[in-house]
Formats: structure tokens, C-alpha cells, sequence
């Protein structure tokens, strides 16, 4: 019976295992006020150590340093606090990271590409160990941490070769409303009056052309006439000429027999009586 409740205590005086999966960076102070030594919180909720963990900023990650260990650390309740007391170890000036590892070199938790919060402010999950990073509205080492919501919370900042630049959008220049043009009343048409007929100019086009056509005949009429008047005379000259011709040709002829048979008998008259 004395060796079981001995080996009962002994196993409670035995170091807890440590949960990694319930460990998380939760707390940091980078731009500590003059005189104040940087500190990183870890939330570790049922967990008596930390030994064989350690951490490492962006620098120590790069070169592979492991001399920040949480062997020694502050346990507070569910917190465990390392504090640094060298001379600048986080960057509060540009990007910063932070990687927490177990005793078997695994990666528990990280942090990386943030800002540090203003001299004497700190960054902190939001709530502990499961929210997001926000800045606190004071240092709360080994209590829940408080947002800060009078400021912005620096964030993870993005490569800036990646980032867009975000184009400003034009205000749209407002157009001017058209105006309206008066519409123009047609004059009523004058009405005419009765008993005076108004030829349309169709009907005075077909008169007119009427009038030149009428023209047209007249004239070619005359023309006729004058053609036909030209060749008349020209017919009853000739007929008279020719008429004119046989009449003196006859004459002539009359006149010549006439003449022989004058001639014949004044031959006769003169011959001597004795010759018949």
C-alpha cells in the first residue's frame, strides 16, 4: 500500500506532457519604452513548462540561431513571458517575424510580416491565443489582452512587388441637361376664298405643257401650210410653162405650115404659061 501512494506522488510531482497544439505565441512587445526590455507572451493554457522551446525572430530564422530559449521563462497561470534584456533583438523599425518551436524543432506557432505597435504599445491575438493581431490599448503581461480601437492595428504587410496600385477612381463629371428646343407652331394655311379657283401647280404644270403642245401644233400647222403653199406655185408654174411650151411649139408649127403653103402658091403664080 506505501509503494502504490508513493508511486501516485511521484507521478504527480512528474512534468506535465505539453499539448504544442494549445500553445501560441499571444503577446509582444517590440518598441518597449527607455528603460523597458522587449518581452514575448505565450499562451499556454495547462502547461507547468516549456523547457526545450525556443524562439526565433526574422534574423534568427534566416541564420538558424536557437539561443532563445524558454527554459527560463516567466509562468504566470495559463502565460508563460520570455524577456529579452539584450540590446535590440525585434526589429520596430520594418517587417518583423516570430516562430515558436517545441523541443523536437517542430513549429509551433508564428507571426510573421508585422509592424511593431508604438513605443510602449503591443501586438496580441484577440481574444487570447485563438483571435487575430491587433494593436492593444496597453501591455498586459499575463492577462487577456484589449484591443486598441482608437488606432489601426498593424497587420502582415504584403510583398511589395505583389501589391497592386489601386487607381484612383475619376469622379464623373456631371453633364449638362439639354435644352429644350421650342417647337414651332405651324401657321394655318390660308383658306381660299370661294368663286376663286386656285389651280394647284400640278394642274398649272398640265396647263402649261398643254399651251406649249398646243403651240407646238400651231406652229408645225403653219409650217405644213407654208410647205404646202411653197409646193403649190411651184406645181401650177411648171404646169403653165409646159402648157406655155406645147401652145408656142403648136404656134410655131401652124405658122410654118402657113408659111409654106404661101410661099407654094406665089411659085405658081410666077412661072410662064406656056411652060405648063
Amino acid at each position: 500500500m506505501k509503494k502504490l501512494l508513493l508511486l501516485v506522488f511521484f507521478l504527480l510531482l512528474l512534468p506535465k506532457n505539453v499539448n504544442a497544439s494549445d500553445v501560441k505565441l499571444n503577446e509582444v512587445m517590440a518598441n518597449p519604452s527607455s528603460g523597458q526590455n522587449e518581452w514575448v507572451e505565450i499562451y499556454a493554457p495547462g502547461t507547468t513548462n516549456l523547457d526545450g522551446y525556443y524562439l526565433q525572430d526574422k534574423n534568427d530564422h534566416d541564420n538558424n540561431k536557437t539561443t532563445k530559449t524558454l527554459n527560463s521563462a516567466q509562468h504566470c497561470g495559463d502565460y508563460f513571458v520570455y524577456e529579452y534584456s539584450g540590446d535590440g533583438w525585434l526589429n520596430n523599425t520594418s517587417d518583423e517575424s516570430l516562430f515558436l518551436y517545441d523541443n523536437n524543432n517542430n513549429l509551433v506557432d508564428s507571426h510573421e510580416n508585422w509592424q511593431a505597435a508604438p513605443e510602449g504599445k503591443t501586438v496580441g491575438r484577440i481574444p487570447n491565443g485563438s483571435g487575430e493581431w491587433k494593436q492593444t490599448k496597453e501591455p498586459t503581461k499575463c492577462n487577456p489582452n484589449i484591443e486598441d480601437t482608437s488606432t489601426p492595428t498593424p497587420g502582415p504587410t504584403s510583398d511589395p512587388g505583389s501589391t497592386a496600385t489601386s487607381t484612383p477612381t475619376p469622379t464623373p463629371t456631371p453633364k449638362a441637361s439639354p435644352t429644350p428646343t421650342p417647337k414651332v407652331t405651324p401657321k394655318p394655311s390660308a383658306t381660299p376664298k370661294s368663286g376663286s379657283p386656285s389651280a394647284s401647280p400640278a394642274v398649272l404644270g398640265d396647263q402649261t405643257q398643254s399651251l406649249i403642245a398646243s403651240g407646238a401644233g400651231l406652229l408645225d400647222t403653219s409650217t405644213q401650210a407654208q410647205d404646202g403653199f411653197q409646193k403649190g406655185p411651184s406645181k401650177l408654174v411648171a404646169g403653165i410653162l409646159v402648157i406655155s411650151g406645147t401652145g408656142l411649139i403648136l404656134l410655131a408649127l401652124g405658122f410654118h405650115f402657113w408659111y409654106r403653103k404661101i410661099n407654094k402658091g406665089k411659085i405658081l403664080e410666077t412661072k410662064d404659061p406656056f411652060q405648063l
